[in-house]
């Protein structure tokens, strides 16, 4: 097989004795220079992004040691429940606040941590919402497998849906805002009351500042 002129990483210098005279033509020196360039700039912005994510990831645990352990700790101290100081780049007076909480979640659809049984567990928490009483705070949506119907065809199927297409896979998907979850979940733990093992939650006792930033 005929090797390419782009074989061996774009090494600078290459014996082109191997190549037919195309190649030899049009990836001389300077253009194998020239996309050496290229490939390192690639390599740079990549590690670039790499070292970004590190620094965010870093902040992100800077601030989360400061906000829920330093400052709830000292003020705790001295039996505080606020402070009020001045800030030196805008020269405003700020407020911080001690504030707790429940960070309240479903198992992830998406993303890096995705639970592959995000449907059925979401399903049973509905399931359970409804058995508590909570159902009337439960939203729902259809959901249909239409395939490659025309809109023409859509539009029918949605003025009388299964008067016309009786075999029509239709689902009806169910599911609340998370701020009403929160509010419903947060009442029952204050309460000491169980939620269902499926509804992620996390008690927050931070520091906050009042204010946009």
């Amino acid at each position: 097989m005929k090797k390419s002129a782009l074989d061996g990483q774009l090494a600078a210098k290459d014996d082109f004795s191997g190549y037919d005279a195309t190649e030899k033509t049009a990836l001389n020196e300077a253009t194998l220079e020239s996309l050496q360039a290229m490939a390192q700039d690639l390599l740079n912005r990549e590690r670039a992004v790499i070292e970004a994510e590190n620094e965010v990831l870093k902040a992100k645990k800077d601030l989360a040691e400061i906000k829920e352990n330093e400052l709830p700790t000292i003020l705790e101290k001295y039996g505080l429940d606020n402070f009020s100081f001045k800030d030196k780049i805008t020269g405003l007076w700020r407020k911080i606040e001690i504030k707790n909480g429940y960070r309240v979640s479903l198992p992830p659809k998406t993303g890096q941590n995705a639970d592959p049984d995000w449907k059925k567990k979401h399903e049973m928490v509905m399931a359970w919402l409804t058995e508590i009483g909570k159902g009337g705070n439960i939203k729902k949506n259809f959901e249909i497998a239409a395939g490659l119907m025309s809109d023409e065809e859509i539009t029918e199927v949605g003025n009388a849906i299964k008067a016309h297409f009786p075999d029509l896979d239709l689902a009806v998907l169910k599911f609340i805002e998370p701020m009403t979850l929160k509010k419903i979940v947060s009442t029952m733990m204050d309460a000491g009351e169980k939620v269902h093992e499926f509804i992620n939650v996390k008690a927050f006792h931070e520091a906050k500042i009042k204010g946009s930033l």
